[in-house]
């Protein structure tokens, strides 16, 4: 008995040693091994630290309660903590087929979230390890699972009869979109009950909410935990977005004025499957009314009547993103480059105290882009000022906030009614585009390689139709498609030309059909063929300052036109200009107007030491025009240069050239006729043949002028020839041909009763005898024909061709001055008359023999058929000759009066006049001859001036007596020189020539 009480006491002794080291245990032994044990174990798989306050565990309930757990990222911020966790699990569950956890209840977890400006999180770091950890366990189990005894793991039964999440904060902090996001939320909660782990066992869950305005939010699913996943759908409707900007405070610069938003979504969540999966399905979205406006203005920016996407899937893992449709109806968007070059919609999301250092980010940007090299963007070259920068500057400041690298897939895409308006006040005039009722149908849309068809419409600025059908491939980016436009407007570009040329494109409209095919490759310039029909019509440039017209066309049509890049090409069938008119000024300091860039002054920049850069190897192109056509041109010529300032007209151009070619080297012929009108008048026709690219390899072509009227051109003709014409007119076959730099050309001008004015005072001109030239070269009719040989060398520096004519006619000039006659065997066409320039005559006489008559005679039908020119006789005699010509005559006349009057002979009359010679030379000299007494006879004669006179004036009357012999030869077209009786120049009489145009 004894001994049974003593073996009883030890039990009871040992039973409550047992108890009491279980309590011991339970109470302080469990929390200490969670401190120790598994906070230091967890604390070595992360890279921060997690810190607890408060462990208990009751052992007779199972209840363990964590209080005030604080988690640490590496750097020391406390980014996760809750007040309490609390789990009770029922003990008897260990002896059954499940375990049952009667609560699981966490009270106030926070969880702490920032996104630095470069992506990363701080929470990252901290899990990092741990999810390698995971990781590793997964291989492990893999590596068990694959050998061929090895059991699949199957997680405990577990039942979990109620799980509560109270109290919940979550902070966010986002960086990485280049301003800051902040956003806290609390007072979250969320409730299960009857969990289970069983597999065959779905954990049914719901969620659901309503609010005053009639916002639903409905969440629904499963959740397992053997693997754990869930499945479920999420919805959402009519939620009011408007409220909820609020949640942006100042952060935007945007106000919402309606919008309402619906979401029905399907979602799979199956992270430890076999098959991970992450992804949303069966996705519903509609967005409607929407409305957002700059704060403080009453205009949007951007509308949405109706948005809907259906079948939307995310595929998270697979990074794949599938839409069924979408469809987007009555929308605006209205984007806008203000004064700084920053756009409107990176403003509305940028916060205040960083709009400053973002308009000074896009300064430095177009400083940096005007100091590079230019390139061709919309077939404008224009730096920062060009359409495409402005509109690739939109699109990068885009791109920075959205970025997309997942797979997409769209099979419908249907946008109607969409507007967009472009507003840019980067330039010096603001420049609005607007491309409205915008409509666009797609399939099979992808981001991918495979191409999808599409169609798009527009209108543009009101007036302008674009239509495109084709295909397009985004990776690379390339398309194929038909292209027709209509009417597109041209002046809402003009804005964009202010800072090439200045100039302001007033009118104009571009009509074009064809098809193209244009590829990005991700390196080098865009590869681009196209066949295109296009027409300008209406087109129209003026002057910005001084205002006024410069270019204007009413038609300018391409026909059977291609483009390419590779290699670079162009060609045309046939381009036609149709009633082209430009407006040419020349100003006062002699350079023409026009529109070219503004000059800027040139940058200094310290010299390199690096050798230069080697030059661009010049790229492989092909030029071709069939024939270019030009109807009904007209230009308008105002020269400030000369005095008075000239203007004239040149209209009725019409002008063929087929075909031009480069860089190939062919002839091309071309046909040019215009008429002169306000001012001068008169027809030009021009035909010829040219190489454009080598003209002065082989050039031939001649111009015919009809009827030009010279008085207008009177400006230009006072500083050349010192004189202004009136009236006239010229007619003229002017035919060059140049070889090898080798010119001549062959002048022949008719120019029709021309007359030249007073030469005005103190102007720097040649003094040339216009009026004798006109008087030697008109004829009957009033008409000069002048034949010009010119020859030169256009390789020679000096050569000018209007200074190689200058000297041509020139040289006439002066041979008419010098020798008018003689000059004019090489004026008149065919070589002309070969007229004297003086009638020579035997010394002491006035007879003329045959040929010096049949010259007269010839020399008077040039006067008759030149009733302007007037010549003039001037005598000469030999003071010698003349003068012992003219004793021998007296002596001779003496010597026969004598023998008449004595009735003597010769001998005896001799010594009769030589007796009555005066003394002391009437000497008796016995050795004097006859011929000796007859000889100081003669010279004891005087020869006075008047004997001078009255044979130079006997020369005279011979000379007009056998011109005016000629029939139709009046007197008064032979004048003698007025200055001196006679010039003692020899025995002729010398012609000359002066103008009488009055007559």
């Amino acid at each position: 008995m004894n001994k049974c009480k003593r073996w009883g006491k030890r039990l009871g002794i040992t039973a409550g040693i047992l108890f009491a080291l279980y309590i011991i245990i339970g109470f302080w032994g469990v929390p200490l091994i969670i401190r120790h044990v598994l906070l230091a174990k967890f604390n070595e798989q992360v890279a921060g630290h997690g810190e607890i306050e408060a462990i208990r565990f009751n052992p007779f309930t199972f209840q363990l309660k964590l209080e005030h757990f604080s988690g640490y990222t590496p750097d020391g911020a406390k980014d996760l903590h809750f007040n309490e966790f609390r789990v009770n699990i029922q003990p008897t569950s260990y002896f059954g087929d499940e375990w049952v956890i009667l609560e699981i209840y966490l009270d106030q977890p926070f969880l702490n979230l920032v996104i630095d400006e470069n992506g990363n999180i701080n929470i990252a770091s901290a899990l990092g390890r741990l999810q390698e950890h995971v990781e590793d366990i997964q291989a492990h189990q893999a590596e068990v699972a694959a050998e061929p005894d090895a059991e699949p793991f199957v997680i405990p039964a577990i039942r979990i009869d109620s799980f509560k999440v109270v109290n919940a904060g979550f902070r966010a902090q986002i960086d990485s979109f280049g301003q800051p996001f902040l956003r806290e939320v609390n007072n979250l909660s969320f409730v299960m009950a009857g969990v289970r782990t069983n597999s065959e066992h779905d954990n049914p869950y719901a969620f659901q909410l309503e609010t005053s305005k009639g916002e639903h939010i409905d969440v629904k699913g499963n959740l397992k935990l053997d693997p754990l996943s869930s499945s479920g759908s999420f919805s959402i409707e009519q939620l009011h977005l408007k409220d909820f900007l609020v949640f942006a405070g100042d952060q935007f610069g945007i106000e919402m004025n309606s919008g309402t938003f619906n979401l029905s979504i399907d979602y799979t969540f199956m992270p430890l499957g076999k098959t991970p999966r992450l992804a949303l399905e069966n996705g519903h979205v509609l967005l409607q009314d929407l409305s957002l406006l700059p704060k403080g203005e009453t205009e949007p920016f951007e509308t949405i009547a109706h948005m809907e996407i259906q079948g939307l899937g995310i595929d998270v893992l697979k990074d794949e993103i599938n839409i069924d449709s979408f469809t987007l109806d009555d929308a605006m968007l209205r984007v806008v480059r203000d004064s700084d070059g920053v756009l409107n919609l990176i403003r509305y999301i940028t916060p205040p105290e960083r709009q400053a250092a973002i308009a000074s980010a896009a300064q430095q940007e177009a400083v940096a882009k005007q100091a590079t090299a230019r390139e061709i963007r919309l077939g404008v070259v224009s730096a920062d000022q060009d359409l495409g920068v402005a509109l690739t500057s939109a699109w990068e400041q885009v791109q920075e906030l959205v970025g997309l690298k997942w797979d997409l897939a769209v099979g419908k895409v249907n946008i109607s009614k969409v507007d967009l308006i472009w507003r840019d006040e980067f330039l010096a005039r603001p420049a609005e585009l607007r491309w409205t009722d915008i409509a666009l149908s797609a399939t099979n849309l992808t981001n991918g390689t495979a191409p999808f068809p599409f169609d798009l419409g527009l209108t543009m600025n009101d007036t302008g139709q674009i239509a495109l059908q084709g295909t397009f491939t985004p990776t690379p980016a390339a398309s194929a498609f038909t292209l027709k436009v209509t009417d597109l407007p041209l002046p809402p570009l003009s804005p964009y030309l202010d800072s090439l040329a200045p100039v302001r494109l007033t009118s104009g409209a571009l009509s074009a059909s064809g098809k193209s095919e244009i590829a990005f490759p991700n390196k080098g310039l865009p590869e681009l063929s196209a066949e295109v029909e296009a027409q300008l019509n209406d087109f129209a440039l003026e002057w910005a300052e001084p205002a006024g017209p410069f270019l204007s066309w009413q038609k300018l049509s391409l026909a059977g036109g291609a483009i390419g890049t590779q290699p670079m090409s162009a060609l045309a069938s046939q381009v036609t200009l149709t009633a082209p008119k430009i407006n040419i000024e020349r100003l006062a300091d002699g350079s023409i107007r026009l529109p070219l860039p503004p000059t800027k002054a040139p940058e200094t920049t310290p010299t390199p030491t690096s050798a230069p850069p080697p030059s661009p190897t010049a790229k492989p192109y092909s030029l071709q025009v069939d024939e270019l056509i030009i109807d009904q041109g007209h230009v308008n010529v105002q020269d400030q240069s000369v005095s008075p300032a000239f203007a004239f007209s040149v209209t009725e151009i019409d002008f063929r050239a087929a075909p031009f070619a480069a860089p190939d080297i062919q002839p091309m012929t071309l046909a040019l006729q215009f008429v002169l009108a306000n001012g001068p008048t008169g027809k030009v026709n021009v035909d010829g043949a040219l190489s454009p690219l080598e003209p002065f390899s082989a050039t031939e072509f001649k111009v015919r002028t009809s009827n030009v009227t010279l008085a207008p051109f009177a400006p230009y003709a006072v500083p050349v020839i010192g004189q202004p014409p009136v009236g006239g007119q010229l007619s003229a076959t002017l035919a060059y041909s140049i070889t090898t730099g080798a010119i001549t050309g062959d002048n022949k001008m008719q120019i029709n009763k021309v007359r030249f004015g007073k030469r005005p005072e103190g102007i720097d001109a040649p003094d040339l005898p216009l009026d004798l030239g006109v008087a030697i070269l008109e004829d009957g009719d009033g008409v000069m024909h002048i034949d010009i040989p010119i020859k030169g060398d256009v390789n020679s520096p000096e050569f000018t061709l209007a200074h190689m004519i200058q000297y041509a006619i020139g040289n006439v000039l002066e041979k008419l001055v010098t020798a008018p006659f003689s000059a004019l065997g090489s004026i008149l066409p065919g070589g002309g008359v070969d007229s004297p320039t003086y009638v020579p005559f035997q010394p002491g006489l006035t007879t003329l023999d045959a040929e010096t008559t049949k010259g007269l005679a010839d020399l008077a039908q040039f006067l008759i058929d030149r009733p302007a020119m007037i010549a003039t006789l001037t005598p000469s005699i030999d003071p010698e000759a003349d003068a012992e010509a003219l004793r021998t005559q007296k002596f001779d006349a003496m010597l026969t009066a004598k023998m008449a009057e004595d009735n003597d002979d010769a001998e005896d009359a001799t010594e009769t006049l030589f007796d009555a010679l005066p003394k002391p030379d009437n000497a008796p000299d016995e050795d004097l001859t006859l011929e000796q007494q007859q000889e100081r006879i003669r010279k004891n004669i005087e020869i006075t001036t008047t004997d001078f006179t009255t044979l130079a004036q006997a020369r005279i009357a011979a000379v007009r007596t056998t011109m005016l012999a000629t029939p139709g030869l009046d007197a008064d077209r032979l004048a003698t020189s007025e200055d001196t009786p006679y010039n003692q120049d020899g025995p002729k009489v010398i012609f000359g020539a002066k103008a009488n145009l009055n007559e």
